[in-house]
């Protein structure tokens, strides 16, 4: 049994490797040998990260997936065939509205901070949230920026409109509630998400 979110299956190409760097009791971290992609397992099949996939059984650090087809991966030499999809939360078109003048300000910013996504990543994947994607300079603009490869694919994903639930639901209404929500979630990078979404009000202010 493989369950995948919608995101993840959107930027990881056929023929992908990606090899198992460390295992909590409810993740595992893959990336690719470019590190340009990370993948995430999650324990649950009640996928929590946009960057996700659930497969039934046990890994270990140095175990490699392959993406060997639109509907395959293989693990441990298996085949495994996805047998469910879940919808990424992703912001509507018409709810982004940035006009992208702070992307490459920001992305200059990519690595400050600590953990697997830091704090000025956060921000800048906020506002990418935000930002009409047509007014994106460059959608890997941050690729050429000292930064790990989990933030760099949450960061390709923020730039599509995909997000973490709180994200999107503050996104989309900006209720204390939903703002409360994103600001709690995880030890940091809500906070940061939170304010690079408010930096797109700001500028629709200005």
């Amino acid at each position: 049994m493989l369950t995948a979110q919608s995101a993840i299956l959107e930027v990881l190409p056929v023929g992908l490797e990606a090899r198992c760097l460390g295992l909590s009791k409810d993740f595992g971290w893959w990336i690719d040998e470019q590190k340009e992609l990370a993948l995430t397992t999650e324990s649950s099949s009640n996928l929590k990260l946009p960057t996700s996939i659930h497969i039934d059984g046990k890994f270990f650090v140095g175990m490699k997936i392959i993406r060997i087809s639109s509907t395959d991966f293989e693990i441990a030499g298996k085949r495994v065939r996805i047998s469910k999809i879940v919808d990424t939360p992703r912001l509507h078109k018409s709810k982004r509205v940035g006009l992208g003048k702070k992307v490459t300000a920001l992305s200059q910013k990519i690595g400050q901070g600590a953990g697997l996504t830091p704090f000025c990543d956060d921000v800048l994947a906020g506002y990418l949230l935000m930002t009409n994607p047509n007014l994106i300079p460059n959608p890997r603009i941050w690729s050429g920026y000292r930064t790990t490869t989990f933030s760099k694919t949450l960061l390709d994903l923020a730039a599509r409109g995909y997000g973490v639930d709180s994200a999107i639901s503050y996104a989309e209404n900006r209720s204390i509630e939903a703002a409360d929500e994103l600001r709690n979630w995880g030890s940091s990078s809500g906070l940061g998400i939170l304010t690079g979404i408010d930096l797109v009000s700001g500028e629709e202010a200005a």
